[in-house]
């Protein structure tokens, strides 16, 4: 989305804006007032040379979420998103696991994302003892940095 197309999207009230690459001032002001979460794909817009979203910016506004886009260049995969995204923006990786995890559930108004009692839940158990995650000092920047499919050891319904 460039600087052109964003106060058409915003008029329409979206329940959420996906990519944002180009804001301007005035459009980052509409964000902060109507709190219009936002999906960013930065893999997809850095490697198809449309930009780099203002991520860090982006979140200290509103509800952000990490989506994967473009599976011609490439793989839908959350954990080279998350990796992608902790490399080359200033966010904690508490902060980016979020934006993959919770922010997404709530923006795609599933009741998933958080573990608490009466809530369904979907669970992705790592395995701690792999090759990308033995001995890690930070087990959340592991998981972001470097976790992949192979770390995976079941996902419970």
């Amino acid at each position: 989305m460039d600087s052109s197309d964003i106060n058409a999207a915003l008029d329409l009230d979206p329940d959420f804006v996906v990519h944002m690459v180009h804001p301007d001032p005035v459009h980052l002001q509409r964000i902060d007032d109507s709190e219009v979460p936002i999906v960013v794909c930065p893999r997809s817009n850095i490697v198809t040379d449309v930009g780099r979203p203002p991520i860090t910016e982006l979140a200290e506004r509103t509800m952000l979420a990490l989506g994967t886009d473009n599976v011609m260049t490439n793989s839908p995969s959350m954990f080279r998103e998350m990796a992608f995204t902790a490399k080359l923006f200033d966010l904690s990786a508490q902060e980016v696991l979020r934006m993959a995890t919770i922010n997404g559930a709530r923006i795609a108004d599933l009741d998933r994302g958080l573990v608490e009692e009466g809530r369904p839940a979907k669970l992705l158990v790592l395995d701690g003892n792999s090759d990308n995650l033995t001995g890690a000092q930070d087990i959340v920047r592991a998981v972001v940095r470097r976790a992949g499919p192979a770390d995976v050891k079941r996902l419970v319904l």
